[in-house]
């Protein structure tokens, strides 16, 4: 919100719609509440890349958005958004040899480098397993010579940069491989001739996520689903060393497609997919005594789950969007206080709202914070995206 002192005009004159506006962003502060927070769509320059999954961090004023999947191919080129003038350029400038193309990666700022982890390559069972760095000041690709233990195949999962550590701390996620669930029989009507047709016919009538395969008497249906993990692993990034980190506690459940953000040097996991159904769970990490915690959070559960973004600013963490049961989409905004580990009330307010007219819940415009009650989300099955 804009300060009533600097709304006026040089006369000093404020509109009727103006003093009720002011009025009431003081009476939220002075009841210790969020002020309002407003949605706005900025007229945007350059091409703005149609792709997802991609990786997108902040530098400077800058977002350096790499990678990504366009419906037909992977990408591998580095796009970069400028905060200040809303415009979007192609880096053409970067020397070295650039990563291969890639989606559901990893990319984390650390000593003025991105760090690249992991992705899926659109070849091979598995996930990629590889790390490529990005000097943002020499803009310059690296790949490091690491050493230590690497996690492996990493795709759906997350990476933060702990300061104290030295370290970029991996959580995974995902490796790319797949185990058999709900396989079943079904007779091998023709064991000759009519066999390839037959299979063919088959194999039209699956489900995306199903497939056959043959033995010598019998055809089956199986079901392929995506192993998970929740092992840590560290990487060193002045000496490129690995390092699998040794955890106590309660540690999160398998997952992917969950998020993460790092408060002081505690490492926050959100929600997820753990293969079965979305989560709206949260785990906290303490980064100097190893331990993970499964603390009670209160006020009103965002709903369950996966492929959210989940941010740090200022004193927040801000959870939007993600994917909900039977696909849907979320567009809401949550916010998270770490300090007193409470998920912050947001009530949507429409337009004549944001000129001091009173609250509408579920409206378009802008977002109100308040501070946190009793409440719970609702609950949400079905399949994890991408990373």
């Amino acid at each position: 919100s804009t300060p009533s002192s600097r709304r006026r005009t040089p006369t000093g004159w404020r509109s009727g719609s103006e003093r009720a506006r002011d009025q009431t962003l003081e009476d939220r502060s002075a009841a210790g509440v969020m002020p309002y927070m407003k949605w706005s769509e900025p007229a945007i320059k350059g091409t703005t890349p149609k792709i997802k999954n991609h990786s997108a961090t902040l530098v400077d004023n800058s977002l350096f958005v790499f990678g990504g999947y366009d419906g037909h191919r992977n990408h591998s080129t580095v796009h970069i958004f400028d905060c200040e003038t809303y415009t979007w350029r192609v880096a053409t400038n970067i020397s070295g040899k650039a990563p291969v193309g890639r989606n559901g990666h990893t990319a984390t700022l650390a000593d003025r480098k991105i760090f690249f982890i992991g992705g899926w390559l659109g070849s091979g069972p598995l996930a990629a397993s590889d790390t490529h760095v990005l000097d943002v000041d020499e803009m310059r690709w690296l790949e490091p010579v690491v050493t230590g233990t690497p996690p492996g195949p990493c795709n759906m999962h997350t990476a933060d940069f702990i300061k104290s550590l030295n370290q970029v701390l991996v959580f995974r996620g995902g490796d790319g491989r797949e185990y058999v669930v709900g396989k079943h029989s079904r007779p091998h009507p023709h064991r000759h001739h009519h066999h390839q047709h037959w299979h063919q016919q088959q194999q039209h009538r699956l489900q995306p996520h199903q497939h056959l395969y043959r033995q010598p008497h019998n055809i089956h249906l199986y079901r392929p689903t995506l192993r998970y993990l929740n092992d840590l692993h560290g990487l060193d990034i002045n000496t490129y060393e690995w390092t699998k980190l040794v955890t106590t506690g309660n540690a999160p459940l398998k997952r992917a497609n969950h998020s993460s953000a790092v408060v002081g040097d505690t490492l926050f996991v959100f929600g997820g997919w753990d293969g079965h159904k979305r989560l709206n769970d949260i785990h906290m990490l303490n980064s100097h005594t190893m331990v993970w915690s499964d603390p009670v959070i209160d006020g009103p559960l965002p709903h369950p789950r996966a492929g959210m973004t989940f941010t740090r600013l200022r004193d927040h963490v801000y959870l939007f969007g993600g994917s909900g049961p039977s696909a849907k989409c979320f567009n809401d905004l949550q916010i998270l206080d770490p300090a007193v580990l409470t998920w912050l009330e947001t009530v949507a307010v429409s337009a004549e709202t944001d000129q001091g007219q009173g609250q509408e819940p579920n409206g378009e415009g802008s977002l109100g914070g308040t501070g946190g009650g009793g409440g719970s989300g609702g609950g949400g099955i079905g399949g994890g995206g991408g990373g």
